[in-house]
This record gives structure tokens, sequence and C-alpha cells, in this order.
């Protein structure tokens, strides 16, 4: 149908845009993540042609030391993958390789890692032990631990040990009219088992302990002379314990409550107390 003295022609044509193939990979991912082999994060892939569109790929493929999933689409047109750190007690950074299969373009982007702390590791503390009584003397403690692996729960955060400590106190007494001098050398072993919780590159432990403990005791008075017996006493501990890594060693400290009786017979009371240390630690 037309209008009469109308020349124009109108005409309409659909043209289909079809995407240029690949030309760049833009590749991010957000760190840093504890070498663990559990820590994840997305890996985001943006695919253009050589005019900046995105476009559509199904064959990227990716390397890199962790665990990378298979890319999907995202809503906005970007590719995602799940990427889980490898479990590391030295890897500090792992590059992705993201590479289309077809014309080869290639990307490239690395994660940040916080590798795990030693397996093994033993630590020399010195400190002052006081029993809130008649007892304080300078305190020291040697403790080796590895790490026990409990996977899917707790990589690495766990720790069981042994520890040994020492300490010396000497103190007079009146007793029945007389000084009694007193002189009192603990000394206990225990097993140890810890809970570690990383605070940036600082780490803090909890844990508690189980051994027992040598006690040296001897008095000596003007009456009787010298007496003295050796006994062992079992031994409870709790602690909390930070480490701080300055390289191959690191620097570290706690405040621990040691509860043991010291009855021998002659002296009476607790060898236990609190014990402030600090000191360094190092793997072996």
């Amino acid at each position: 149908m037309g209008v009469a003295g109308d020349s124009r022609v109108e005409a309409a044509a659909a043209v289909t845009l079809a995407p240029d193939e690949v030309h760049a990979i833009e590749v991010e991912a957000r760190g840093p993540l504890r070498a663990d082999g559990l820590a994840r994060t997305r890996v985001i892939a943006r695919v253009r042609d050589r005019h900046g569109n995105l476009v559509s790929s199904d064959g990227l493929s990716a390397d890199a030391t962790g665990t990378l999933g298979r890319f999907e689409r995202a809503a906005d047109g970007s590719l995602v993958a799940t990427y889980v750190a490898p479990r590391s007690r030295s890897l500090r950074r792992d590059a992705i390789v993201v590479t289309d299969r077809r014309t080869r373009v290639t990307a490239q982007t690395e994660i940040q890692l916080e590798p795990l702390g030693p397996a093994r590791r033993a630590d020399l503390r010195l400190g002052w032990f006081d029993n809130l009584g008649r007892v304080s003397a300078p305190v020291m403690t040697l403790e080796a631990s590895a790490a026990v692996p409990v996977p899917r729960i707790a990589v690495d955060r766990v720790r069981a040990g042994v520890g040994v400590g020492a300490y010396r106190a000497g103190f007079r007494a009146m007793v029945d009219g007389e000084e009694v001098d007193v002189s009192v050398t603990t000394v206990p072993i225990a097993g140890r088992l810890s809970y570690a919780r990383r605070l940036g590159p600082a780490e803090l432990l909890a844990g508690v302990g189980f051994g027992a403990a040598v006690v040296d005791a001897a008095t000596t008075s003007p009456s009787a002379g010298r007496r003295a017996r050796t006994l062992v006493r079992p031994i409870y501990i709790a602690a909390v314990q930070g480490r701080y890594p300055r390289g191959r060693i690191a620097l570290v400290g706690g405040v621990e409550y040691w509860r043991a009786r010291g009855d021998t017979g002659d002296v009476h009371g607790s060898l236990g107390g609190i014990v402030t240390t600090v000191g360094v630690g190092a793997p072996f």
C-alpha cells in the first residue's frame, strides 16, 4: 500500500554479530591463602576478542601447583573456576597459567601463599616460676613438638610433643622454734597437646599436658641435720603460648600453670604454680 506522491522506499535488515576469535585473556585471583590444602578462592578469567568484546571459550585450561576446577560461565560473561591451595611448608606464591587450547593464547597471575610452619620444632625458654607462696625461682623449659595431621578438620593446627623443665628454689622457715633451710629441685616431664591459630604471621597456641614431676626435697635443721628425699608426683599443665617467626627461628613466649603436690614427709605444699617464659624456637 502506498501514498500518492510519496517516492520513499523503506527496508529493514537483521544482522547477526559473531564474536571474533580469542585475542586476549585477563586473569585474577585473590589472596593470600594459607598453603594447607584446604584454603580456596575464585579464579576469574575474562576472554576478549581483538575489539575488547567478551567472548565465549569452552577450551580454557589452567596449570598451577594448587588444584583448579573447571571454568564455568558467570552471569557477567566471565569464566570462573575454584582454586584450592596446595599443602606446602615452603611455597610462598603459586603461578596460575590459563590457556585457550584452540588459539594458544595464554595469561598468567600469581596468588600469594602463607606456607605451613615446620612440622617438627623445638623451643628453649627461660623465665620465672612462682607458686604464689614460698617457692619462686628461675625456670628453664625445653619442648619438642610435631604437627599431627587431622585432614579436613585442622590441618597443621594440632601439635603433640613432650616438654621438660627445671627449677631450684630455697627458703627458710621456722619449725617448732628452730630455723629450717628447705631446698626443692623439681624437674617436670610431660606430654603435651596443643591447638594453634594463626594471627597474621604470628601463631597462638593453647594446650594441656600431663606427666610426672621428679622432686628432690631437702631440709637442714640444727636438731635433725640434713634430710633429703626424692619422689615422683603427677603434674598437670595448662598453657597459652605465642610464636613470631623471624626467618629460620621464632621468638616464643608463654604463660603456663603447673599443678603438682610436693608432700614429702618433711615438706608439704604445692610445687606447681605460674610459669612465665620467653625464648627461641627452631625446626629440627
